[in-house]
């Protein structure tokens, strides 16, 4: 059996970019899949992974790791100083902040989601629909009865300029 796992994963290198499948307890619903890696140790038959966010501090064995050519992860984009849980790592990477969503609880009050109390405030993240029905909310991305967001000014004039410029560009080449 391990001559069988032997001629089936080649062994790896210090340094050979790897793409590490993280188990669905560990991410979230949205989250991604896999974690782009790089070797950084090897011991016993087991591997340290450097991340963008930190070392994975779980030695992995070579079943979870896949060889890549280039997974765009260099040695120098790598936080050696510090130490994350795969869970870690999945929620730091994500758009989503990792498992579950983030919702507050907030009563309506003067200052109602502008402090540290508010658990979408403390995150940086603004209210969802999730959190309460408060309309008066400050920390809420407005909306139309539609449910598409709405733009302000500023909004819709950095979106002409953008297409002004893909338009001159596109004459100019």
């Amino acid at each position: 059996m391990a001559e069988n796992s032997e001629k089936l994963f080649k062994e790896l290198k210090v340094g050979n970019q790897i793409v590490l499948s993280v188990p669905k307890v560990d991410r979230g619903p949205l989250d991604s899949q896999n974690i782009n890696g790089l070797v950084i140790d090897i011991r016993n038959g087991v591997y340290q992974i450097g991340t963008e966010v930190g070392i994975i501090n779980n030695w992995c064995s070579r079943e979870e790791l896949q060889l890549v050519s280039n997974n765009g992860l260099e040695d120098s984009k790598i936080q050696k100083d510090k130490f994350v849980s795969i869970r870690e790592a999945v929620a730091n990477l994500s758009i989503f902040n990792g498992q579950g969503f983030v919702k507050c609880q907030c009563q309506s009050g003067k200052r109602q989601c502008q402090t540290n109390r508010c658990l979408c405030f403390k995150k940086n993240l603004k209210c969802s629909s999730k959190c309460h029905q408060i309309t008066t909310c400050d920390n809420k991305v407005p909306v139309n009865n539609f449910g598409v967001q709405r733009l302000n000014m500023k909004s819709l004039l950095e979106i002409e300029i953008g297409i002004a410029s893909f338009a001159n560009c596109e004459a100019r080449c």
